[in-house]
């Protein structure tokens, strides 16, 4: 795994696909429309084309940990800059990038990249070696962790059963419960990723 293993991160906006507006809307392309999906995208790519990858790796992650574990509202640009400034990235680019809206387009051809031919309906997704799409769930704990490093270590997702006769049908989520799942996949996809044992 290690050294070889490469991870190309691409924005994937769920306000987009969940969205009830009408066909062909896109959130990139509409002025109106207040995001809060795109603006991170925007600043870690920003970051990537200023800093570079190990830049774009502490901000990464310090964006998701801002979000996820201390509830700071990173769609506002302000909160995006000082979590720059948390990880000692300069902020200059960044914020005029932010303020000219330089990645929208670039976040906007992402997501098409992702959702036309793949179908993704939820993040996180991993496309591994050309294979099918999975969409993970990811819960704490470490055997959503230990399931997700088998899969990497492997070089392949979707995950292979243990027992074929254990896939219940149209299911593709790490929560293996087909169309009674309560993560965002509801079984709509057609692969199968095993609940690792209790």
């Amino acid at each position: 795994m290690g050294e070889s293993l490469q991870i190309t991160w691409k924005a994937f906006l769920l306000e987009q696909v969940n969205s009830r507006r009408e066909l062909g809307w896109k959130a990139w392309e509409d002025a109106r429309f207040t995001s809060r999906d795109i603006p991170p995208h925007e600043a870690v790519k920003s970051v990537l084309a200023t800093h570079g990858r190990a830049a774009f790796e502490r901000y990464h992650m310090a964006v998701f940990r801002a979000y996820h574990v201390h509830k700071r509202d990173v769609a506002n640009p302000l909160e995006l800059l000082a979590i720059a400034r948390e990880v000692d990235i300069d902020t200059t680019t960044l914020a005029e990038d932010l303020r000219t809206r330089k990645y929208k387009q670039e976040v906007g051809a992402d997501h098409t990249e992702s959702s036309e031919p793949h179908n993704i309906f939820g993040v996180p997704t991993i496309l591994c070696n050309g294979q099918e799409p999975t969409f993970v769930k990811l819960a704490a704990g470490a055997r959503t962790t230990a399931l997700f490093r088998r899969g990497l270590h492997a070089g392949r997702f979707p995950f292979q059963n243990p027992t074929p006769d254990s896939s219940p049908p149209n299911a593709n989520c790490l929560q293996g419960m087909g169309r009674d799942c309560p993560c965002a996949c509801r079984g709509r996809a057609a692969r199968h990723a095993p609940k690792e044992p209790a």
